[in-house]
This record gives structure tokens, sequence and C-alpha cells, in this order.
């Protein structure tokens, strides 16, 4: 859609700008909380209404039980997710690239934790890409996903490789389709 430049004196029609608001930005499609346990499934995050999403995560992790990762794995199966990326921790300048077939999608801390995935064509019958930027107590990492299969995906898990959640949430958000 072509944007409209707007002069002065013109006036705003209802149907202007309910056209320009349907036509740009994120869609929330769902918020999921995140309670005792070590994995959440959210299903029917994904579907042909959106291309691209984005899934923003903050949660907190029982504590004592160390570094972990935090997986964010599309569909049911950890099979073919393959991540490269980098880590590093808040006060450290030194910098750990990481990369394998188990596909986590940061590394998690005792406390609190949050994350930002950038999840581009699920639903499509292609591979899909995701990039996920996540922040923890004690790491920092910037990590991107291949899925390496063409699957169409409605549906998303997070987990822990160590410890349980113990509160948080999880939003999905579709960039709109002009």
């Amino acid at each position: 859609m072509a944007v409209k430049t707007f002069t002065t004196g013109e006036v705003l029609t209802a149907a202007d700008t309910n056209t320009y608001l349907a036509n740009s930005g994120l869609d929330w499609i769902s918020t999921t909380s995140v309670t005792t346990g070590s994995s959440y499934t959210i299903s029917s995050a994904f579907s042909s209404t959106y291309r691209d999403y984005v899934i923003v995560g903050s949660f907190t992790r029982t504590a004592s039980t160390g570094t972990g990762y935090c997986f964010l794995r599309l569909g049911a199966s950890a099979t073919d997710h393959q991540m490269s990326g980098q880590y590093s921790t808040w006060n450290s300048s030194t910098r750990t690239g990481d990369n394998g077939n188990d596909g986590y999608a940061f590394l998690s801390s005792d406390g609190a934790n949050s994350f930002v995935a950038q999840v581009l064509a699920p639903q499509l019958a292609q591979r899909t890409f995701y990039t996920c930027d996540g922040k923890g107590q004690d790491y920092t990492s910037l990590m991107n996903v291949r899925v390496n299969n063409n699957t169409q995906y409605t549906s998303f898990s997070i987990s822990l490789a160590v410890g349980t959640f113990t509160s948080g949430r999880v939003s999905v958000y579709g960039y709109r389709i002009s």
C-alpha cells in the first residue's frame, strides 16, 4: 500500500484512518502466563493471517541451578533446529561463538530472563529462520536458528535445560500485511 501524504487543511476521514491503522504495525495474537514447569507449548500461534512474527518473553527461573539453555522450538520436534550465534557475560569483553544442532535460543540464568525472537514465515512450506535476542541475569546472547525442513508450523514451545520456570509470560505478535 502506498503511503498517503496529507496536506495542510485536508480532512483526514474515518476511512483513511481505518485503512492506515489496519495496514501497519504489529497485531497482538496471544499471551501465555508461565508458572511452575520446565516447558510450555503455545498452540495456534502461527496462521496464514500473518507471514512473520515477533515473540516476546520474560520469566524467572529457579535459583541455584546455574547457567542453562532456553530452547525456543517450532512445532513439537527438536530435530532440525540448527543454531549459530554468540553469547557473553555482562561484564566481559569476551564473546563466545556457538553452533550446533540442538537449536537453543539463548542462555538463561538464575532469576530474571527475557527474549525477543523474530520468526520468519513459519506458515510457509519452506525453511523457517528466526533470530533470538536473549538477556539473563548473567548472560546476553544473539542466536540465529534455522529449522532445516519444509514444515508449516502453527505452534512453538519454550523449555529449559536446567531448572524450572517460576513466573513470567510469553506474547506473540504478527506483522500486519498491507
